[in-house]
C-alpha cells in the first residue's frame, strides 16, 4: 500500500487530507512541522537495484529497470525517460 507524509501546522487540513487519502486507499501519516515530519516515517529504498538502470515512461504510468545501457523495448509510444543518474555519454542513443 502507497504510504504519504502530510506535512502541515493546521491540524485541521492535515487530518482532512489524511482522511481524504484513505478514501483512496492510500496510508497516510501526519506531522504538524517540517522538523518532525522526516522523523515520522523511514527512508524507502528507491530507484533501481545496484548496477541496473531505472527508467519511466509517462504514458504508460511505470517504471521499469533495465542492464546498463540497455533501453526498454521501443513499442509505441517510446516514451522512456532514464531516471537513473549516469554520464551523458553513457546514455543508449
Amino acid at each position: 500500500m502507497p504510504r504519504i507524509l502530510v506535512v502541515d501546522d493546521d491540524p485541521h487540513v492535515a487530518r482532512t487530507l489524511v482522511d481524504l487519502l484513505a478514501l483512496h486507499e492510500y496510508k497516510a501519516e501526519r506531522a504538524e512541522s517540517g522538523v518532525t515530519g522526516p522523523e515520522v516515517g523511514e527512508a524507502q529504498d528507491t530507484g533501481a537495484p545496484t548496477g541496473m538502470w531505472e527508467w519511466f515512461s509517462p504514458s504508460r504510468g511505470r517504471t521499469v529497470t533495465s542492464a546498463p545501457k540497455t533501453r526498454p523495448a521501443p513499442d509505441p509510444p517510446d516514451d522512456w525517460v532514464l531516471l537513473t543518474d549516469v554520464e551523458p555519454d553513457a546514455r543508449p542513443e
